[in-house]
Formats: C-alpha cells, structure tokens, sequence
C-alpha cells in the first residue's frame, strides 16, 4: 500500500511538472508589445492548456 502511494506520486509529478511549463516554452520567443490579436491568441491558449492541465491532473490521481 505505501510502495503504491509512492509510485503514483512519483508519476504524477513526473508527468504534471513539464506539463505545467509547455505553455510558457512555447511563447518564449514571443515580446512583450504585440498587436492585440497575438494577445488574444495567446490568452486562448493558455486558458485552453490550463483547462487540460486540471483534466490531466484529475487523471492522474484516478
């Protein structure tokens, strides 16, 4: 029972830890002073791999 906790544990933040990064790697590149639709795609975006992150997350610890 505990070796188990431990394993999923493990798992889970393997997994969450780069997940809860990706949106950030991808608009590295991207400047501060963008026009307002290159804001606006981004802000979808992350409000879209944000959603994903709670439903991975919430998958995990099924």
């Amino acid at each position: 029972m505990f070796k188990c906790t431990h394993r999923k544990l493990a798992k889970s933040t393997l997994v969450l830890i780069p997940l809860f990064g990706v949106h950030y790697i991808v608009f590295i590149g991207l400047p501060d002073n963008v026009d307002e639709t290159t804001e606006l795609v981004k802000l979808y975006y992350e409000m879209f791999f944000n959603s994903f992150q709670v439903t991975a997350s919430y998958l995990l610890k099924a």
